[in-house]
């Protein structure tokens, strides 16, 4: 059976951002339209909402500080200012001379914002008004809701592509060449949730072998009146697990906390990284060995012709 439990979840710090109604997005934007809404409100009924929950914290000497506890670690917010800059609002005079610059860019800048509709698109003929919702309120667009929008829209792409990610780290802050700060480098790997990534493969089944390159990558481990019995076996996939059955407790392969060591799909092996560091580890030990004895007796036989023809011996050639 395949543990579900391998891998660390980090969908809780995720809703508690972005939940709709609960969420630290959904309640900022809700005090920003209620009458007489204040910074102190919000953090408020975020303290409300969300005490007791894993990923929240409050500061209970700066009342008007919370802590979200991200997946790379916790930090500190101060909800001073947060309704103003989440409004970052424009007059309408600043908006409608923008709207109808004489410079193309500009004017499509803001031509083409929705949420600058409901001020550059006057509705015609007792129309509705831009930007509103049929029957309904007139939408707001804040700094949460269009990073949220823009968020939307960034996943339905990365979703339809096979992305690949390429993490950078500064080596230093000095922009020095051939110098390494380790604090530094290790902070980077922390934040970025690189160690996290790791843990997590780790904790998975990183290793994946088909069932054919299993089978011939060590069965050498195996003594040969086992590979005999094992060859019997016309199903590739029952071999592999014998095979794996008999290499478990021949290396003592290391089980894990949850889960199993590997797992045989219908057309893969799966291993978790101790398991397979020990099977190609007595691989490598017996590849070497193996490697060593053929030298030795290549060199022996090598030296063996050297001293006969130096004695004058005639001898056939070295066959292989």
């Amino acid at each position: 059976p395949w543990d579900p439990l391998d891998f660390p979840d980090n969908q809780d710090a995720v809703d508690i951002l972005q939940a709709k109604t609960t969420g630290v997005f959904a309640i900022l934007d809700e005090e920003c339209v209620v009458p007489q809404g204040s910074d102190q409100g919000f953090n408020n009924k975020l303290i409300k909402q969300h005490k007791g929950h894993r990923r929240f914290d409050e500061i209970r000497t700066k009342p008007t500080w919370f802590v979200i506890k991200h997946f790379a670690g916790p930090v500190n917010y101060c909800t001073d200012g947060f309704l103003d800059k989440n409004k970052d609002q424009l007059s309408n005079d600043i908006i409608e001379c923008l709207g109808g610059s004489s410079n193309s860019f500009v004017q499509k800048l803001f031509q083409n914002d929705k949420k600058f509709a409901d001020v550059l698109q006057k509705p015609e003929g007792g129309g509705q008004e831009p930007g509103k919702a049929p029957g309904g309120k007139k939408k707001k667009y804040t700094v949460s809701s269009e990073f949220k929008d823009q968020l939307s829209s960034l996943m339905d792409i990365v979703d339809l592509t096979e992305p690949h990610f390429i993490r950078c780290i500064k080596p230093n802050r000095r922009n020095e060449c051939d110098y390494y700060d380790r604090m530094v480098v290790t902070e980077q790997l922390r934040y970025f949730a690189v160690l996290q990534e790791a843990q997590v493969r780790r904790a998975g089944y990183p290793v994946r072998l088909g069932h054919k390159e299993c089978w011939d990558d060590f069965k050498v481990l195996c003594s040969a009146r086992v590979v005999s019995e094992l060859m019997n076996l016309d199903e590739m996939k029952s071999r592999v697990q014998k095979l794996l059955d008999h290499l478990s407790e021949e290396l003592s392969i290391p089980k894990p906390m949850h889960g199993l060591s590997w797992a045989v799909g219908r057309i893969m092996v799966f291993f978790k990284l101790p398991a397979f560091e020990r099977l190609n580890g007595a691989r490598l030990e017996l590849v070497i060995k193996s490697t060593t004895l053929i030298q030795a007796c290549w060199r022996r036989c090598k030296l063996t012709r050297t001293e006969s023809m130096s004695a004058g011996i005639a001898v056939g050639p070295l066959e292989g």
